[in-house]
């Protein structure tokens, strides 16, 4: 790819806002040497001060530190095997739960078609309860995350 001239990145930095220019400055170290001497000469021309250039920076870094936090935890691999886990170990519980059902059913029912009918009934009870549980679990991380995207939007803009 062709490198840009001096004289065309000045022309593109002359077509930026001042506040576009200053956050362009806050990442000077990710651009080419002749791009940060045309910023560092479109910024002096129009006398854009050292206060406002630092300033400009920590909000920029702030802002990035967000970005990048928010995203950290995303894939957390220890999150989703506990999350894993969760669901084994309560998977397990309703077993247990289930051999439970099957004794108490054998004692009280007397007769087998009322201990298949309790049985299933209490499966049926156990499994919408897991149904629920997982829909309850969904909706709370839902807001959870809306909540959390809405906040980060509004507080984390960088300045323009």
């Amino acid at each position: 790819m062709k490198e840009a001239t001096p004289e065309e990145l000045r022309q593109r930095y002359q077509e930026l806002s001042d506040d576009q220019l200053i956050v362009l400055a806050a990442e000077a170290s990710e651009l080419t040497p002749a791009a940060a001497a045309a910023l560092e000469q479109e910024l002096k021309s129009r006398k854009v001060t050292q206060h406002d250039r630092a300033e400009t920076g920590a909000a920029v870094r702030q802002w990035r530190a967000e970005e990048r936090a928010e995203y950290s935890g995303m894939f957390d691999l220890r999150k989703l095997f506990g999350y894993r886990l969760t669901d084994l170990v309560y998977f397990l519980g309703m077993i247990c739960v289930l051999l439970l059902v099957g004794g108490i059913a054998k004692l009280f029912c007397h007769s087998p078609e009322s201990v298949n009918r309790f049985q299933k009934v209490a499966s049926l009870a156990i499994f919408l309860s897991y149904i629920l549980w997982r829909v309850a679990d969904a909706i709370r991380k839902a807001r959870r995350k809306k909540l959390l995207h809405n906040t980060t939007r509004q507080d984390s803009v960088p300045p323009a």
